[in-house]
Protein backbone atom coordinates (compact mmCIF):
# COMPACT_ATOMS: atom_id res chain seq x y z
CA UNK A 1 0.00 0.00 0.00
CA UNK A 2 1.88 3.18 -0.98
CA UNK A 3 0.49 5.78 1.25
CA UNK A 4 1.37 7.45 4.59
CA UNK A 5 0.77 5.98 7.67
CA UNK A 6 -2.58 6.49 8.30
CA UNK A 7 -2.57 6.74 11.90
CA UNK A 8 -0.38 9.67 11.31
CA UNK A 9 -2.80 11.06 9.30
CA UNK A 10 -5.21 11.30 11.86
CA UNK A 11 -3.22 12.99 13.68
CA UNK A 12 -2.27 15.66 11.07
CA UNK A 13 -5.91 15.83 10.29
CA UNK A 14 -6.28 16.85 13.98
CA UNK A 15 -3.44 19.48 13.28
CA UNK A 16 -4.30 20.71 10.55
CA UNK A 17 -6.05 23.82 10.97
CA UNK A 18 -2.99 24.90 13.34
CA UNK A 19 -0.81 25.10 9.62
CA UNK A 20 -3.49 26.69 7.80
CA UNK A 21 -4.61 29.33 9.63
CA UNK A 22 -4.66 32.91 7.61
CA UNK A 23 -1.96 34.88 9.19
CA UNK A 24 -1.88 34.18 12.85
CA UNK A 25 -1.93 31.76 15.79
CA UNK A 26 -4.60 29.11 16.57
CA UNK A 27 -3.85 30.65 20.72
CA UNK A 28 -5.01 33.55 19.87
CA UNK A 29 -8.60 31.57 20.64
CA UNK A 30 -7.43 30.35 24.11
CA UNK A 31 -8.91 33.04 25.91
CA UNK A 32 -11.76 33.94 23.81
CA UNK A 33 -13.55 30.78 21.91
CA UNK A 34 -17.53 31.16 22.23
CA UNK A 35 -20.11 29.36 20.57
CA UNK A 36 -23.73 29.55 20.42
CA UNK A 37 -26.81 27.15 19.48
CA UNK A 38 -29.71 28.61 17.95
CA UNK A 39 -32.17 26.31 19.72
CA UNK A 40 -35.04 29.05 19.61
CA UNK A 41 -35.98 31.31 17.14
CA UNK A 42 -34.74 34.13 19.27
CA UNK A 43 -32.43 36.22 18.24
CA UNK A 44 -28.75 36.67 20.29
CA UNK A 45 -26.52 39.39 20.05
CA UNK A 46 -22.43 38.92 20.08
CA UNK A 47 -20.71 42.26 20.86
CA UNK A 48 -16.95 43.54 21.30
CA UNK A 49 -18.20 44.85 24.74
CA UNK A 50 -19.20 41.57 25.81
CA UNK A 51 -16.77 39.17 25.14
CA UNK A 52 -13.41 40.93 24.08
CA UNK A 53 -13.30 43.94 26.60
CA UNK A 54 -15.44 41.92 29.55
CA UNK A 55 -12.49 39.30 29.18
CA UNK A 56 -9.84 41.61 28.28
CA UNK A 57 -8.42 39.87 25.24
CA UNK A 58 -7.75 40.99 21.78
CA UNK A 59 -9.09 38.81 19.34
CA UNK A 60 -12.18 36.09 19.85
CA UNK A 61 -13.85 33.23 18.22
CA UNK A 62 -17.77 32.71 17.91
CA UNK A 63 -19.12 29.41 16.61
CA UNK A 64 -22.38 30.10 16.20
CA UNK A 65 -24.96 26.60 15.20
CA UNK A 66 -28.22 25.95 14.20
CA UNK A 67 -30.61 22.23 14.23
CA UNK A 68 -30.43 20.51 11.27
CA UNK A 69 -32.48 22.08 8.07
CA UNK A 70 -31.99 25.51 9.29
CA UNK A 71 -29.46 27.75 8.10
CA UNK A 72 -27.75 30.88 10.44
CA UNK A 73 -27.91 34.69 9.19
CA UNK A 74 -26.11 37.53 10.80
CA UNK A 75 -25.40 41.23 10.79
CA UNK A 76 -22.96 43.14 11.61
CA UNK A 77 -22.11 46.58 12.46
CA UNK A 78 -17.87 47.16 12.93
CA UNK A 79 -17.08 50.51 14.05
CA UNK A 80 -14.14 52.32 13.61
CA UNK A 81 -12.22 55.14 15.17
CA UNK A 82 -10.57 56.49 12.33
CA UNK A 83 -9.26 55.34 9.39
CA UNK A 84 -6.14 53.19 9.04
CA UNK A 85 -4.05 52.38 6.45
CA UNK A 86 -2.12 49.85 8.91
CA UNK A 87 -5.19 48.45 10.11
CA UNK A 88 -5.74 45.86 7.53
CA UNK A 89 -1.89 43.99 8.23
CA UNK A 90 -2.73 43.88 11.89
CA UNK A 91 -6.56 43.43 12.62
CA UNK A 92 -9.38 41.86 10.50
CA UNK A 93 -13.08 40.82 11.27
CA UNK A 94 -13.72 37.37 9.93
CA UNK A 95 -16.60 35.38 8.68
CA UNK A 96 -16.67 31.54 7.44
CA UNK A 97 -20.17 30.75 6.14
CA UNK A 98 -18.48 27.13 5.10
CA UNK A 99 -18.66 27.26 9.40
CA UNK A 100 -15.13 25.90 8.86
CA UNK A 101 -13.67 26.97 12.51
CA UNK A 102 -9.61 27.56 11.15
CA UNK A 103 -11.22 30.57 8.86
CA UNK A 104 -10.06 29.21 5.74
CA UNK A 105 -11.75 31.13 3.21
CA UNK A 106 -13.60 33.39 5.39
CA UNK A 107 -14.58 36.37 4.12
CA UNK A 108 -12.33 39.17 5.57
CA UNK A 109 -13.27 42.59 6.69
CA UNK A 110 -11.29 45.80 7.82
CA UNK A 111 -11.45 49.65 7.85
CA UNK A 112 -9.83 50.36 4.98
CA UNK A 113 -12.06 52.48 3.30
CA UNK A 114 -14.52 53.13 5.70
CA UNK A 115 -15.63 54.02 10.00
CA UNK A 116 -17.99 51.63 9.70
CA UNK A 117 -19.11 48.84 7.94
CA UNK A 118 -22.50 46.79 7.64
CA UNK A 119 -21.58 43.23 6.89
CA UNK A 120 -24.97 41.26 6.10
CA UNK A 121 -24.26 37.10 5.65
CA UNK A 122 -26.05 33.71 5.36
CA UNK A 123 -24.19 30.11 6.30
CA UNK A 124 -24.06 27.56 3.75
CA UNK A 125 -25.11 24.84 6.09
CA UNK A 126 -26.28 25.29 9.82
CA UNK A 127 -22.82 26.63 11.23
CA UNK A 128 -20.76 30.09 10.30
CA UNK A 129 -17.84 31.25 12.38
CA UNK A 130 -16.96 34.54 12.86
CA UNK A 131 -13.69 35.82 14.70
CA UNK A 132 -11.73 39.62 15.33
CA UNK A 133 -8.06 39.43 15.47
CA UNK A 134 -5.78 41.90 16.57
CA UNK A 135 -2.16 41.77 17.24
CA UNK A 136 -3.09 44.46 19.46
CA UNK A 137 -5.10 46.71 21.73
CA UNK A 138 -8.78 45.98 20.85
CA UNK A 139 -8.58 50.21 21.41
CA UNK A 140 -11.60 52.12 19.54
CA UNK A 141 -13.35 49.56 17.42
CA UNK A 142 -16.45 48.13 18.47
CA UNK A 143 -18.41 45.66 16.75
CA UNK A 144 -22.04 44.04 17.19
CA UNK A 145 -23.85 41.10 15.34
CA UNK A 146 -27.16 40.02 15.66
CA UNK A 147 -28.14 36.04 14.82
CA UNK A 148 -30.65 33.80 14.17
CA UNK A 149 -32.27 31.05 12.54
CA UNK A 150 -34.27 30.78 9.08
CA UNK A 151 -35.61 27.35 8.07
CA UNK A 152 -34.58 26.25 4.94
CA UNK A 153 -35.13 23.19 2.72
CA UNK A 154 -33.16 19.81 3.96
CA UNK A 155 -30.50 19.64 1.42
CA UNK A 156 -28.82 16.20 -0.14
CA UNK A 157 -26.88 14.94 -3.23
CA UNK A 158 -24.88 18.22 -3.56
CA UNK A 159 -21.40 18.03 -5.55
CA UNK A 160 -18.61 21.04 -5.43
CA UNK A 161 -18.57 19.91 -9.17
CA UNK A 162 -21.14 18.98 -11.19
CA UNK A 163 -13.14 -0.90 -5.25
CA UNK A 164 -11.60 0.18 -8.51
CA UNK A 165 -10.15 -0.91 -11.47
CA UNK A 166 -9.18 0.98 -14.30
CA UNK A 167 -10.56 4.27 -12.73
CA UNK A 168 -9.28 7.37 -12.79
CA UNK A 169 -8.92 9.96 -9.92
CA UNK A 170 -11.99 11.40 -8.53
CA UNK A 171 -12.21 15.54 -8.77
CA UNK A 172 -11.86 17.26 -5.44
CA UNK A 173 -15.10 16.93 -3.59
CA UNK A 174 -16.66 15.78 -6.56
CA UNK A 175 -18.36 13.19 -3.84
CA UNK A 176 -19.20 14.73 -0.68
CA UNK A 177 -20.79 11.79 0.71
CA UNK A 178 -17.89 9.59 0.32
CA UNK A 179 -16.90 7.65 3.94
CA UNK A 180 -13.39 5.94 3.90
CA UNK A 181 -13.43 3.57 6.95
CA UNK A 182 -10.21 2.75 8.39
CA UNK A 183 -8.80 -0.05 10.71
CA UNK A 184 -6.15 1.89 12.82
CA UNK A 185 -4.59 -1.22 13.78
CA UNK A 186 -3.56 -2.00 10.16
CA UNK A 187 -3.43 1.35 8.79
CA UNK A 188 -5.52 0.74 5.78
CA UNK A 189 -8.82 1.76 4.28
CA UNK A 190 -10.70 -1.95 4.75
CA UNK A 191 -14.27 -0.66 3.11
CA UNK A 192 -16.00 2.66 1.74
CA UNK A 193 -19.19 3.81 2.60
CA UNK A 194 -21.83 6.53 2.16
CA UNK A 195 -23.00 9.57 4.34
CA UNK A 196 -27.27 9.69 4.43
CA UNK A 197 -27.91 11.88 7.20
CA UNK A 198 -25.60 13.92 9.86
CA UNK A 199 -25.78 10.97 12.29
CA UNK A 200 -25.86 8.06 9.99
CA UNK A 201 -23.87 6.59 6.89
CA UNK A 202 -24.73 3.11 4.77
CA UNK A 203 -22.38 0.21 3.91
CA UNK A 204 -21.96 -3.16 3.26
CA UNK A 205 -22.36 -5.65 5.90
CA UNK A 206 -19.58 -8.12 5.20
CA UNK A 207 -16.77 -5.32 5.83
CA UNK A 208 -17.35 -6.08 9.45
CA UNK A 209 -16.92 -10.00 9.44
CA UNK A 210 -13.15 -9.92 10.64
CA UNK A 211 -12.39 -8.89 14.11
CA UNK A 212 -10.11 -6.14 13.31
CA UNK A 213 -12.62 -4.54 11.41
CA UNK A 214 -15.36 -5.19 14.28
CA UNK A 215 -13.79 -3.59 16.76
CA UNK A 216 -15.20 0.18 16.49
CA UNK A 217 -12.39 1.65 18.81
CA UNK A 218 -10.08 0.70 16.06
CA UNK A 219 -12.05 2.07 13.50
CA UNK A 220 -11.85 5.55 11.76
CA UNK A 221 -14.45 7.35 9.24
CA UNK A 222 -12.98 9.55 7.26
CA UNK A 223 -15.24 12.31 5.29
CA UNK A 224 -14.26 15.07 2.88
CA UNK A 225 -10.93 12.89 2.11
CA UNK A 226 -9.64 13.11 -1.13
CA UNK A 227 -5.28 12.33 -0.78
CA UNK A 228 -4.26 9.55 1.88
CA UNK A 229 -0.87 10.44 1.85
CA UNK A 230 -1.37 14.19 2.67
CA UNK A 231 -2.82 15.91 5.41
CA UNK A 232 -2.94 19.59 3.70
CA UNK A 233 -4.58 19.31 0.18
CA UNK A 234 -7.64 19.93 1.55
CA UNK A 235 -9.47 21.87 4.66
CA UNK A 236 -12.73 19.40 5.08
CA UNK A 237 -11.39 16.15 6.09
CA UNK A 238 -12.51 15.22 9.36
CA UNK A 239 -12.76 11.86 11.04
CA UNK A 240 -15.15 10.36 12.80
CA UNK A 241 -15.65 7.79 15.78
CA UNK A 242 -18.41 5.19 15.42
CA UNK A 243 -21.14 4.81 17.89
CA UNK A 244 -22.39 1.28 16.57
CA UNK A 245 -22.84 -0.41 13.40
CA UNK A 246 -25.53 -2.14 12.58
CA UNK A 247 -26.27 -5.39 9.84
CA UNK A 248 -29.27 -6.29 7.91
CA UNK A 249 -30.42 -9.15 10.63
CA UNK A 250 -30.76 -11.23 7.17
CA UNK A 251 -27.07 -11.07 6.66
CA UNK A 252 -25.32 -13.94 7.07
CA UNK A 253 -21.40 -13.69 6.95
CA UNK A 254 -21.66 -18.05 6.82
CA UNK A 255 -23.93 -17.68 3.27
CA UNK A 256 -22.85 -18.10 0.21
CA UNK A 257 -25.18 -15.49 -1.76
CA UNK A 258 -24.12 -12.51 0.40
CA UNK A 259 -27.91 -11.87 0.78
CA UNK A 260 -29.11 -8.61 2.53
CA UNK A 261 -25.13 -7.14 2.29
CA UNK A 262 -26.14 -3.97 4.08
CA UNK A 263 -25.17 -2.04 7.01
CA UNK A 264 -25.97 0.99 8.93
CA UNK A 265 -23.02 3.41 11.13
CA UNK A 266 -23.63 5.78 13.41
CA UNK A 267 -20.99 8.06 14.61
CA UNK A 268 -20.65 9.12 17.93
CA UNK A 269 -20.90 12.68 17.09
CA UNK A 270 -23.04 14.23 14.39
CA UNK A 271 -21.04 15.14 10.79
CA UNK A 272 -21.23 19.09 10.36
CA UNK A 273 -22.02 19.48 6.71
CA UNK A 274 -20.20 21.82 4.38
CA UNK A 275 -20.08 22.20 0.93
CA UNK A 276 -17.55 19.09 0.85
CA UNK A 277 -19.59 17.21 3.10
CA UNK A 278 -22.77 15.99 3.03
CA UNK A 279 -25.19 13.29 2.36
CA UNK A 280 -26.18 11.39 -1.12
CA UNK A 281 -29.90 11.41 -1.34
CA UNK A 282 -31.59 7.73 -1.27
CA UNK A 283 -34.02 6.79 -4.05
CA UNK A 284 -36.91 7.51 -2.28
CA UNK A 285 -39.32 8.41 -5.73
CA UNK A 286 -38.22 5.16 -7.48
CA UNK A 287 -39.00 2.20 -5.37
CA UNK A 288 -40.04 0.65 -8.38
CA UNK A 289 -37.05 1.52 -10.79
CA UNK A 290 -34.72 -1.16 -11.76
CA UNK A 291 -31.97 1.28 -13.31
CA UNK A 292 -31.56 -1.09 -16.41
CA UNK A 293 -28.94 0.26 -18.54
CA UNK A 294 -28.26 3.34 -16.44
CA UNK A 295 -24.52 4.70 -15.78
CA UNK A 296 -23.19 4.87 -12.00
CA UNK A 297 -20.21 6.30 -10.55
CA UNK A 298 -18.38 3.36 -8.35
CA UNK A 299 -16.50 5.61 -6.05
CA UNK A 300 -13.44 4.32 -3.49
CA UNK A 301 -10.00 3.87 -2.48
CA UNK A 302 -9.32 0.41 -3.32
CA UNK A 303 -7.21 -1.61 -4.67
CA UNK A 304 -6.00 -0.58 -8.56
CA UNK A 305 -5.94 -4.66 -9.24
CA UNK A 306 -7.16 -7.84 -7.91
CA UNK A 307 -3.38 -8.94 -7.23
CA UNK A 308 -1.68 -5.96 -6.89
CA UNK A 309 -0.66 -4.88 -3.11
CA UNK A 310 -1.17 -1.13 -4.46
CA UNK A 311 -3.79 0.38 -2.53
CA UNK A 312 -5.01 3.97 -3.92
CA UNK A 313 -4.28 7.47 -2.06
CA UNK A 314 -5.97 9.35 -3.97
CA UNK A 315 -9.90 8.78 -4.16
CA UNK A 316 -10.84 6.58 -7.55
CA UNK A 317 -14.02 7.16 -9.71
CA UNK A 318 -15.07 4.48 -12.41
CA UNK A 319 -18.48 4.97 -14.69
CA UNK A 320 -20.07 1.06 -14.89
CA UNK A 321 -23.21 0.48 -16.66
CA UNK A 322 -25.99 -1.30 -14.36
CA UNK A 323 -27.37 -4.63 -16.84
CA UNK A 324 -30.83 -5.97 -16.35
CA UNK A 325 -31.00 -9.19 -14.39
CA UNK A 326 -31.21 -11.66 -17.39
CA UNK A 327 -27.84 -10.09 -18.47
CA UNK A 328 -25.88 -11.33 -15.27
CA UNK A 329 -24.06 -14.03 -15.20
CA UNK A 330 -24.61 -14.67 -10.94
CA UNK A 331 -27.09 -17.63 -10.96
CA UNK A 332 -27.69 -15.95 -7.05
CA UNK A 333 -28.77 -12.56 -8.19
CA UNK A 334 -32.46 -11.45 -7.68
CA UNK A 335 -34.26 -8.01 -7.06
CA UNK A 336 -32.65 -7.11 -3.93
CA UNK A 337 -29.08 -7.02 -5.81
CA UNK A 338 -28.05 -5.31 -9.14
CA UNK A 339 -25.35 -6.32 -11.43
CA UNK A 340 -22.68 -3.42 -13.03
CA UNK A 341 -20.30 -4.11 -15.95
CA UNK A 342 -18.18 -2.28 -17.88
CA UNK A 343 -15.13 -3.38 -19.78
CA UNK A 344 -11.85 -3.33 -18.23
CA UNK A 345 -13.10 -1.05 -15.67
CA UNK A 346 -14.99 -2.29 -11.73
CA UNK A 347 -14.52 -2.01 -8.75
CA UNK A 348 -12.02 -3.88 -6.75
CA UNK A 349 -10.90 -5.29 -3.36
CA UNK A 350 -11.48 -2.56 -0.31
CA UNK A 351 -14.27 -0.68 -2.29
CA UNK A 352 -16.97 -2.80 -0.81
CA UNK A 353 -19.48 -0.76 1.08
CA UNK A 354 -18.50 1.76 -1.32
CA UNK A 355 -21.80 3.60 -2.79
CA UNK A 356 -22.79 3.37 -6.40
CA UNK A 357 -23.76 7.27 -7.43
CA UNK A 358 -26.41 8.00 -10.16
CA UNK A 359 -26.96 11.72 -10.96
CA UNK A 360 -30.74 12.15 -10.88
CA UNK A 361 -31.98 15.73 -11.99
CA UNK A 362 -28.31 17.04 -10.99
CA UNK A 363 -28.54 15.46 -7.15
CA UNK A 364 -26.39 12.28 -6.27
CA UNK A 365 -28.34 9.38 -5.09
CA UNK A 366 -26.97 6.43 -3.39
CA UNK A 367 -28.48 3.47 -5.38
CA UNK A 368 -25.90 1.16 -4.97
CA UNK A 369 -23.34 -0.65 -2.24
CA UNK A 370 -20.70 -2.45 -3.50
CA UNK A 371 -20.69 -5.82 -2.42
CA UNK A 372 -18.97 -8.83 -4.27
CA UNK A 373 -17.60 -9.93 -8.11
CA UNK A 374 -15.11 -12.23 -9.49
CA UNK A 375 -11.59 -10.90 -9.38
CA UNK A 376 -11.16 -7.20 -10.64
CA UNK A 377 -11.93 -6.39 -14.06
CA UNK A 378 -12.87 -9.73 -15.59
CA UNK A 379 -15.14 -10.63 -18.37
CA UNK A 380 -18.02 -11.52 -15.14
CA UNK A 381 -20.26 -8.47 -13.84
CA UNK A 382 -19.78 -7.32 -10.39
CA UNK A 383 -22.73 -7.75 -7.56
CA UNK A 384 -23.93 -4.73 -5.81
CA UNK A 385 -26.76 -4.27 -2.72
CA UNK A 386 -30.02 -2.04 -4.15
CA UNK A 387 -30.47 0.26 -2.36
CA UNK A 388 -34.27 0.50 -3.08
CA UNK A 389 -35.22 -2.91 -1.44
CA UNK A 390 -33.96 -1.50 1.81
CA UNK A 391 -35.08 1.74 2.44
CA UNK A 392 -38.35 0.79 4.86
CA UNK A 393 -35.11 -0.99 7.12
CA UNK A 394 -33.00 2.08 6.50
CA UNK A 395 -35.87 4.31 8.05
CA UNK A 396 -37.03 2.22 10.82
CA UNK A 397 -33.61 2.11 12.24
CA UNK A 398 -33.04 6.12 12.07
CA UNK A 399 -35.52 7.02 13.27
CA UNK A 400 -33.58 9.29 15.33
CA UNK A 401 -32.76 11.30 12.44
CA UNK A 402 -33.31 13.09 9.32
CA UNK A 403 -33.11 11.96 6.25
CA UNK A 404 -33.81 14.31 3.41
CA UNK A 405 -36.08 13.15 0.49
CA UNK A 406 -35.02 15.23 -2.10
Amino acid sequence: MRTSDIVSKIVQVCVLSLLIMPHFSWSLFEGCDESYSLDTDENITISSHATLNAKNVSSCRYIIAAPPNYVVKVTCELKFDQLDSTFCRTKRFFVSVDGISSLNHAHNFCNKNETIRIIRRRSVMNRLVMAYVSKRDLEDETFTCTAWRVKSKCECGWSRRARIYNGENAQMHEFPSMIALVAISLNKVFCGGVIISEKYGLTGAHCFNEPEYSNLTNIAAYVGEHDLSTANETIYTESYELEEFMQHEGYSQDSFTQDYDIALIKFKKPIAFNLAVGPACLPFNYNHEAFDTNYVYAIGFGYLEFFSQEQSKILQKVLLQILPADKCKDSEINASKMCTFEQNKDSCVSDSGGPLILFIKGRQHVVGLISYGIGCGTPYPSVNTRVTSYIPWILKNTYDDTICRN
